[in-house]
């Protein structure tokens, strides 16, 4: 559930503005200025109603600009991913909030819901949106006597955070520098000091006038997983841009910093209160598409290790916690798992195991 952050920034009260005639999935909203009237009503219709209110500082009006082949399949799903939710009483409630979105991060919180409501969808699953004026899950199942909690876990200074970073800077030198991060064990989070040293380090050694390749070192701290890390940075005058790998080795630490903050999450005070809104009965999903090494571990292999630090908690806010994926080339979700908690009573545990089966997510109990 966005927070009342992103309702201040205009986007509710944006949507069904008066300043043309047109008519969009959620009232009337101002005639789509020209940059969006040709491309969208041609390939993107539904999406092009969702953004027709959404001031230029939308993140996708980027993509929209600048429509390489990435840009083109992202958007392309997520027209697929909000055809079959626009007539649903939950788009024109939470659509109100989709103009207002400020940066990617925001975007993808976002479509974490519409994946999941997608799903829901897909499966017969009836739903309808929580009253946000009091501690209500994002989705409430009345068939099913049962609501999900949407939330996402994204640990600042990981790789991606530093490639992403790094490849800024060295696009912007005056010829074109590529990079390849390598690191020996998987980091969860890096010391920001650390990695502001490491990227200045890499922009002077690409702006030697002999370079051909380089390559320079850093032993940094990985917070998270309480250890070491040793980055490399190989430079070359080939491509542009930053990309990783890591050195094959153990996974314990960094998977078990994931574990540890899918089941933290429930624990943050809003949180908490929409968990024990409906008591046991509210299934706490966290998208970790962007957590470190969360991507590595396969859904059928998650249950078991959820259901055991939800078992180990005191007093846990939420029933059950299930972790899922997307991507945004496609608009499903890639794969989900949930932990249902062996100390649940059993008319619980099987409405949980139920609607695991119903969307086709993994359970511990299978």
């Amino acid at each position: 559930m966005l927070s009342n952050e992103y309702r201040r920034k205009g986007g509710g009260s944006m949507v069904g503005a008066t300043g043309g005639d047109a008519e969009g999935p959620f009232g009337a909203c101002r005639t789509p200025s020209d940059r969006t009237a040709e491309v969208f009503a041609r390939r993107w219709p539904e999406l092009e109603r969702w953004m027709r209110t959404a001031p230029s500082e939308h993140p996708l009006w980027e993509w929209v600009d600048e429509p390489d082949a990435p840009a083109t399949a992202a958007l392309d799903a997520f027209e697929e991913l909000l055809r079959p939710l626009d007539a649903t009483a939950w788009a024109k409630k939470r659509g109100q909030d989709f103009p207002a979105l400020t940066t990617h991060d925001q975007l993808l919180d976002f479509r974490a819901e519409l994946v999941v409501a997608r799903a829901l969808h897909l499966a017969g699953i009836a739903y309808h949106p929580g009253d946000t004026r009091v501690a209500n899950p994002d989705f409430l199942l009345p068939d099913r006597a049962l609501g999900i909690e949407v939330t996402t876990r994204t640990p600042a200074g990981g790789l991606h955070e530093l490639c992403d970073r790094l490849g800024a800077r060295l696009r912007s030198l005056p010829r074109s520098v590529g990079a390849v991060v390598t690191a020996d064990v998987y980091p969860s989070r890096l010391r920001e000091p650390h990695v502001q040293g490491l990227i200045e380090d890499v922009v002077r050694a690409a702006g030697a006038r002999d370079l051909d390749t380089a390559l320079v070192t850093s032993v940094v701290d990985d917070v998270k997983n309480g250890s070491r890390v040793t980055l490399g940075v190989e430079l070359s005058l080939e491509g542009s841009g930053a990309t990783w790998r890591v050195a094959p080795g153990p996974l314990a630490a960094p998977l078990g910093s994931a574990e540890h903050a899918v089941v933290e999450a429930g624990h943050a005070p809003a949180k908490a209160r929409q968990g024990r809104s409906m008591p046991g009965r509210v299934l706490l999903a966290v998208d970790v598409s962007r957590y470190g090494g969360a991507w590595m571990r396969p859904a059928w292999v998650w249950p078991p290790f959820l259901a055991a630090r939800v078992e180990a908690e005191h007093d846990y806010p939420f029933a059950a916690v299930a972790v899922f994926r997307q991507s945004l080339d496609t608009p499903d979700i890639l794969d989900a798992a949930a932990g249902i908690p062996a100390h649940l009573p059993a008319a619980s545990r099987t409405l949980f195991e139920e609607l695991g089966a119903a969307l086709r997510w993994s359970t511990n109990t299978e």
